[in-house]
């Protein structure tokens, strides 16, 4: 007796379009592992290798919950180094620092954002004491 089963004609052989499996962190599009590093690399305490505008060319426009991701990092490594507004600052840098606290002010935080006024006059008052020419234009 001759069997006809095909196992192909009972099974989706969809192979060439089911990519499941190379998925193995469950992140489906490749940036997106690149994005958490980024995030793990900021956590640290390191300096911010990109501005914001290249963050989003980068990885695309930052989500609310990155930004509340961003503004708990910074402030948890505020309260970590102190009030050292120049490790902070060049660290994140001035574009990074004022986008957060357009951030924060769009979250109506007002006391992170006079948190964020005070380092970034801080800071432009250390440049003007030791030399440095620093143009600060928040607003």
């Amino acid at each position: 007796m001759k069997d006809n089963f095909n196992w192909d004609d009972h099974l989706d052989n969809d192979d060439d379009e089911n990519h499941d499996e190379n998925d193995l962190f469950g992140i489906n599009h490749p940036l997106q592992l690149e994005k958490q590093l980024f995030f793990q690399d900021v956590q640290r305490g390191g300096p911010i290798p990109v501005d914001p505008i290249e963050f989003i060319e980068l990885f695309g426009p930052l989500t609310q919950s990155d930004w509340d991701d961003m503004v708990d990092i910074f402030f948890s490594l505020y309260h970590r180094w102190g009030m050292d507004s120049n490790t902070l600052i060049d660290n994140w840098g001035l574009d990074w620092v004022w986008s957060i606290q357009k951030h924060c002010e769009s979250k109506e935080e007002y006391e992170l954002c006079s948190v964020l006024k005070m380092l970034t006059e801080e800071y432009q008052l250390k440049g003007l004491i030791s030399g440095q020419k620093i143009k600060v234009n928040a607003g």
